[in-house]
């Protein structure tokens, strides 16, 4: 489920590029947001770390020992699979296309028995003003080169770092409880999942119960998700904008409209499921926690109609 994306988070917004034009942090009121990529620019990794700011001497940005909240990795398997892991379950999405365009996205989770308790080896401190580069530019993110990098990206920003930093953020990993509230499921399923039997009795609908929370139906209900398939199809209108999102039974689950640079003028979304599409303009992946759009090369601002960094396939040579 992605962050609801409010004004708020545009303003006084601070990020950090790689020399490659690869954007690599983002700093706002939510918190420090980090992004990882490969040998050839696609994003792998992306995670937040939201935390209380203190001003000092009236500006913003200095982060407070000991509140530091780590809110885990979506990591992008490949295209056809995108994972969020949680202390106690991962929750996935299986993408299926036609060509080059995404059409159907396939909601699943499982338990996570690994859990994320510690790193596979203390990262060496790293200070800001280190010639020694963050981030590989060159092959694939290790899990050492990612937590560098995360440090690194911190202290560029001002965060305080403590003895106990690594410790703080694994034990804050949150679990699926923290991200979505067992009210908000009983809220959802108390009436579009319930029917009737032939007694009179109220009966849970399984297929309901897991397109809600496959994790409280699986705990609560004892309900394996894995025989109800959960399936949402993507509509787009005539410029590629994912315009209606509908549910495996062709039922409409979620709505979008367009300014003609990107924002979204009308959203409107079914009263049942955990599942928020990230992908609308241009069916390309929204990031809530910033209000900009991925598009591989570069991010774009729907707000200002602007890009954000250059086309790495721009030939500047052409121009000398």
């Amino acid at each position: 489920m992605p962050f609801p994306f409010t004004e708020d988070a545009e303003r006084d917004q601070r990020k950090l590029w790689h020399p490659e034009q690869r954007l690599t942090s983002v700093q706002n009121s939510r918190g420090i947001h980090h992004y990882l990529y490969d040998s050839k620019g696609e994003r792998i990794m992306k995670g937040s770390v939201l935390s209380n700011q203190v001003a000092v001497n009236g500006v913003s940005g200095n982060y407070t020992n000991g509140a530091v909240e780590f809110d885990g990795y979506l990591l992008y398997v490949n295209p056809y699979f995108v994972a969020r892991h949680f202390k106690d379950w991962v929750e996935g999405s299986k993408h299926y296309y036609m060509g080059a365009q995404r059409i159907a996205s396939e909601t699943m989770g499982y338990v996570n028995e690994q859990g994320i308790t510690e790193l596979p080896h203390q990262p060496e401190p790293m200070k800001a003003s280190s010639s020694t580069a963050p981030y590989p530019v060159s092959g694939v993110l290790g899990a050492s080169s990612a937590w560098q990098s995360l440090e690194y990206l911190l202290q560029e920003l001002g965060a305080n770092l403590g003895a106990n930093f690594w410790s703080d953020v694994t034990d804050t990993v949150p679990a699926y409880k923290q991200f979505f509230d067992f009210t908000t499921y009983l809220e959802q399923t108390e009436e579009v999942c319930t029917e009737q039997g032939h007694l009179g009795e109220i009966l849970q609908i399984p297929d309901c119960l897991c397109a809600s929370s496959p994790y409280y139906a699986m705990e609560i209900h004892e309900i394996d998700c894995k025989e109800f398939r959960q399936i949402y199809w993507y509509h787009p209108d005539y410029l590629g904008h994912n315009e209606y999102i509908t549910n495996k039974s062709g039922r409409p689950y979620q709505y979008f409209h367009h300014s003609a640079f990107g924002e979204v003028l009308v959203q409107r979304d079914a009263n049942y499921g955990s599942f928020q599409t990230s992908y609308t303009f241009n069916a390309k992946e929204f990031d809530g926690e910033t209000g900009f759009g991925y598009y591989g090369a570069r991010y774009y601002h729907p707000t200002f109609s602007v890009w954000l960094g250059v086309d790495e396939g721009l030939n500047c040579d052409a121009y000398d």
